[in-house]
């Protein structure tokens, strides 16, 4: 530790262009040092192995670029940890304002054609038969005040002003309808 010391105060205080190599070395041997609990630390970060390892390089790389490096080599390590840490979170940012989480790819996408299988065509065809058929065997206020509410997409008021009876009148009738009606749509399933 005493003889890192020693080095990294030597190549801090001789000009950069002169041990440019020495540094590098000291760089790397500094980086390799560290480079198990760097990753270790910044897998902790993010959970994407290939991404932590993508930024341990980068902070690397920053670290190279760094014109004075501090003379302890502690320092050196903190600093490398710091400048990893700052790009975790540079990275986080990025991939949040991208919804990169939201993305799916196409390989694991499941395409599927826009147009109905016959089967299903059919199925809602035979249900809209069993609904036409439970509103035909209702009476003519809660048929009409589903249609208007169904169709016109009024409110339980406006229907009640229309039919002249009152909001809970309404509000039941439409209720025992919808019932009515998944009622045979469930009987009309289970067969």
């Amino acid at each position: 530790m005493v003889a890192e010391v020693a080095e990294v105060r030597a190549l801090v205080h001789v000009p950069y262009a002169q041990h440019a190599a020495r540094r590098t070395e000291f760089i790397a041997a500094l980086f390799t040092r560290h480079r198990r609990s760097l990753l270790w630390y910044l897998t902790r970060l993010i959970a994407n192995r290939a991404d932590a390892e993508e930024i341990a390089q980068e902070a690397f790389v920053r670290l190279l670029g760094t014109p004075l490096l501090e003379t302890h080599a502690s320092r050196a390590r903190n600093y490398l940890f710091t400048t990893a840490t700052n790009l975790a979170r540079d990275n986080y940012r990025r991939r949040t304002a991208r919804a990169e989480g939201a993305h799916i790819s196409l390989d694991d996408l499941q395409l599927e054609a826009n147009d109905p299988q016959p089967e299903r065509l059919i199925d809602a065809e035979r249900g809209r038969r069993i609904v036409d058929s439970a509103l035909r065997d209702m009476l003519p206020r809660p048929r009409q005040a589903f249609m208007l509410y169904l169709h016109e997409e009024m409110t339980y008021e406006r229907i009640a002003l229309e039919l002249g009876v009152c909001k809970k009148t309404i509000e039941r009738d439409i209720t025992l309808t919808i019932a009515l009606c998944r009622s045979r749509l469930a009987r009309w399933a289970e067969t």
